[in-house]
């Protein structure tokens, strides 16, 4: 459909004003019909604004930070705003992840110029009703607070008031934007909208979601990988007050019950006979050793700059050469909100709810299991209880429809904690060797090698990608095909960007080479907050504190002299190092102090951790942050999303970790699996550096750095150099 069609079609919609927004896409030379609408703001004839929001809400502030932009051109307050998850439709696909998916810290960059041109579009509209209707020219009114103000006798009409009249004329092609210097909302620490509705309990969230005759189910996966089930006695199970049906599906056996506390009780009188399967005798020390033995290859060429290797042999003596590896476990993601999904399937239709990033992929996996069209499936986007990558993953939604479809209820599949921790897309376990040479003073470095060891997070998703992004009219048998070549690209040739971002350093070392070796050892891996860069950052940031040291030079100073090609990493890296009064704090007797930066999303963060050592546990006490992430919306949600991500940075970096025994995830619960305590909170100290470029990343970039931070102001504290997640000492 065309642009202009579709706003024809849909200005009729409810007697309402519907204003498209035309966003950028991944081409600058892309023609008018071939750009895509992705979202709306509908002003209805009582004056009703409401805002189509096309992005999941999962406590990151995208709601209100993607309505102040909205408001900001449509010159009415953010709070005036009625917000509404959006269906699923190609014209809501995020550009950046051509998909319908929330993430990769993309919201607000990818809304930041069309969501603005939405709002004029929708003000000139209105100004030019007004003006049609009191028959003078534009110029004579002007717009404040939902009202179009004549300029001789301050009369005015409501926006509601001047819908019919604006439904009849056709948006301008092009706007005018108001200058920085006019923003009423823009760059104002503005309250988050929902925070009402979240503590009066009117927010409604996956897990709240009620229907009539609804009925609850829990399923019991396979505790190892890849397994599936040979034989189940449900009898002493079904005998539970409350039990409905005891079901096997392909994911395991589901327990559907009258309310969860049923169904979970009666899931553990379940006798489950599992098929044995290769993964039966894998465990973490064994996925370690090929990893070591796997770095030892020559690897995939990620980055080269001069001759490394040469420089390396040249520095053969032991004095000038660095050598050492590093490691990363697999870590959970542990979302506050449980893993849940309601799904009510019939003959001809199937509803959805489900608190989700990736609403698209929904779509496709219940279109797969119900045989239905496109037409005939709903998803409904609920408020999230935490993403951070694990909600993009259909899982649940798959479990959902299937139950739905056999039973003829709706059914709400609700995870208990236990089977979330061993049954989640894992952030990937990754194993590092680097080596570094220096010249014969040991004042400057000659030389950096990188190789790691790592699964592919995009093999294990695309198969989701090709069946969300392949035409209705392709038959399933070739979509599955699609998504198994695909799988195999990332396996045998290409390089999954999303396990080496993060490696090519910004330091001025004249030689350097990054190899990256593939190996998956059958664990799901998925999208973990920050993603590669977890990982990554926390190895490039510890071993280029590790030169500094050896070098005997100021970690700070040094990674200075190395970014002066570097404006925006040096700008963050000189405020941080003042906010935390480097040289003043690094001889305090009992706080030390380690530095790190990282670039990721668009944004540049460093941050200074001050850790003390009490009975050989670590305890970060403060931790100074900065970032450089362009123009910001609202400064208080991005200070919120830098002491968020660290929180979660700090979890991995003290206490996260997943291992496996026998195929099986060993933790089960926040008792073995733990989270950040409230007792080892920091205070966190956030500044933000002012710039006039274009929004860049916040819901990640703080993430990355927090854990090498910890670990070099471990070091100055004990000298031991910690180089594996979680930090523990010895």
């Amino acid at each position: 459909m065309k642009r202009r069609e579709f706003l024809k079609l849909t200005a009729v919609v409810s007697g309402s004003l519907l204003i498209g927004v035309q966003w950028s896409c991944a081409s600058d030379n892309m023609t008018e019909s071939d750009q895509r609408l992705n979202a709306w703001v509908q002003i209805q004839a009582d004056n009703q604004i409401t805002f189509i929001i096309d992005r999941a809400e999962m406590g990151q502030g995208v709601l209100t930070a993607l309505t102040m932009l909205l408001a900001e051109e449509l010159e009415i307050e953010p709070k005036q705003v009625k917000t509404e998850f959006a269906p699923v439709a190609d014209v809501y696909k995020n550009p950046a992840l051509h998909s319908q998916v929330t993430g990769g810290s993309t919201s607000i960059a990818m809304a930041w110029q069309p969501l603005r041109e939405a709002g004029a579009k929708a003000r000139e509209l209105l100004l030019l009703a007004a003006a049609k209707t009191w028959q003078i020219e534009k110029s004579q009114c002007y717009v404040k607070d939902t009202k179009v103000w004549r300029k001789d006798n301050q009369q005015f009409l409501t926006y509601g008031e001047l819908v019919d009249v604006a439904r009849q004329l056709s948006p301008p092609k092009k706007v005018r934007l108001k200058p920085a210097s006019q923003y009423r909302f823009i760059g104002k620490a503005i309250p988050r909208l929902e925070t009402a509705d979240k503590v009066e309990g009117n927010a409604e969230f996956g897990i709240d979601v009620s229907l009539p005759d609804l009925l609850v189910a829990v399923v019991i996966h396979p505790p190892v990988f890849g397994s599936q089930v040979e034989s189940f006695d449900a009898s002493k199970a079904k005998q539970k007050a409350g039990v409905v049906d005891i079901i096997e599906i392909p994911q395991g056996i589901a327990v559907v019950a009258q309310s969860y506390w049923q169904a979970e009780q009666a899931s553990q009188l379940l006798e489950i006979q599992w098929k044995t399967v290769d993964l039966d005798s894998l465990d973490s020390t064994i996925i370690q050793q090929n990893q070591a033995e796997l770095v030892k290859q020559t690897g995939r060429l990620i980055h080269q700059q001069g001759q490394t290797a040469q420089a390396l042999i040249d520095k053969a003596d032991a004095r000038q050469t660095l050598s050492v590896t590093y490691q990363t476990p697999y870590l959970a993601h542990a979302t506050m909100e449980p893993i849940n999904c309601t799904a009510w399937v019939t003959e001809h239709q199937c509803s959805i709810w489900v608190p989700s990033q990736a609403p698209e992929w929904n779509k496709s996996t219940a279109k797969e299991i119900t045989g239905l069209s496109e037409e005939q499936i709903t998803v409904h986007t609920t408020f999230l209880g935490g993403g951070f990558g694990r909600r993009v993953c259909p899982d649940e939604i798959a479990e959902a429809v299937t139950i739905s479809k056999r039973l003829k209820k709706p059914i709400k599949v609700l995870w208990p904690r236990e089977q979330d921790i061993q049954h989640d897309y894992y952030r990937p376990a990754t194993y590092h060797q680097l080596k570094a040479s220096f010249d014969a003073n040991k004042q400057q470095v000659k030389a950096w090698q990188h190789k790691f060891v790592c699964p592919s997070i995009l093999s294990w998703m695309l198969p989701h990608l090709v069946q969300s992004e392949s035409p209705s009219w392709l038959p399933e048998t070739i979509k599955d095909l699609s998504g198994k070549i695909a799988h195999g690209v990332f396996t045998k040739w290409l390089v999954d960007d999303t396990s080496v971002e993060g490696t090519n350093i910004p330091y001025a070392i004249p030689n350097q080479t990054v190899e990256y070796i593939y190996y998956d050892p059958g664990i799901p891996v998925g999208f973990w907050r920050s993603v590669g860069h977890s990982q990554n950052a926390f190895v490039v940031e510890g071993f280029i504190d590790e030169i500094a040291n050896q070098l005997n030079q100021d970690s700070y100073l040094f990674r200075r002299k190395l970014l002066q090609d570097h404006g925006q990493a040096l700008a963050v890296l000189d405020r941080v190092a003042e906010m935390s009064q480097w040289h003043q704090n690094s001889n305090h007797p009992s706080r030390f102090l380690g530095i790190a930066q990282h670039y990721s999303f668009g944004s540049y963060v460093a941050q200074v951790a001050e850790v003390s050592i009490h009975q050989q546990s670590i305890q970060v006490e403060k931790v100074y942050c900065v970032i450089d992430c362009g123009q910001v919306v609202n400064p208080a949600i991005v200070k919120a999303q830098m002491q968020s991500a660290i929180v979660f940075g700090l979890t991995a970096a003290l206490t996260g970790e997943i291992t496996i025994e026998q195929g099986r995830v060993t933790q089960h619960h926040f008792d073995d699996y733990q989270l950040l305590r409230i007792n080892q909170m920091p205070e966190v100290m956030v500044d933000i550096i002012p710039s006039e470029n274009a929004p860049s990343g916040v819901g990640e970039p703080a993430t990355p750095p927090i854990a090498p931070a910890v670990a070099n102001a471990v070091y100055q504290a004990t000298k031991q150099r910690l180089r594996s997640l979680p930090l523990r000492l010895t």
